[in-house]
């Protein structure tokens, strides 16, 4: 027979209160507000999203320093290097909205 799962609590936290005890001892659910673990996978997403624009970064800056003579391929490095800029200060400024939500919910 098979064991039916009863979804204890209502509201919003309801959910992830029987979320919680079907996963115990995984890590993947610090609290039991449902803000609390949204707020932490976004940081865990924008910290995830940052690492990869950094490696863009350094990939950029490697492709620059080895364009050499051709103007065509300096040219796209400079742009790439522009672009995760961007985007780097972008994702800082999202990190760090999120880390104050996170200490002010705290």
């Amino acid at each position: 027979m098979e064991e039916e799962t009863v979804f204890e609590g209502g509201g919003i936290d309801g959910g992830l209160t029987t979320l919680f005890s079907l996963l115990p001892g995984t890590g993947l659910i610090q609290s039991e507000s449902i803000v609390d673990v949204t707020l932490g996978w976004i940081q865990f997403g924008l910290t995830l999203v940052g690492t990869i624009a950094f490696v863009a970064f350094i990939y950029a800056g490697f492709l620059y320093v080895t364009s050499f003579a051709n103007e065509e391929n300096a040219e796209s490095a400079k742009k790439t290097i522009i672009w995760t800029s961007i985007g780097l200060i972008v994702i800082l400024i999202s990190y760090a909205a999120v880390s104050t939500l996170i200490r002010a919910t705290a």
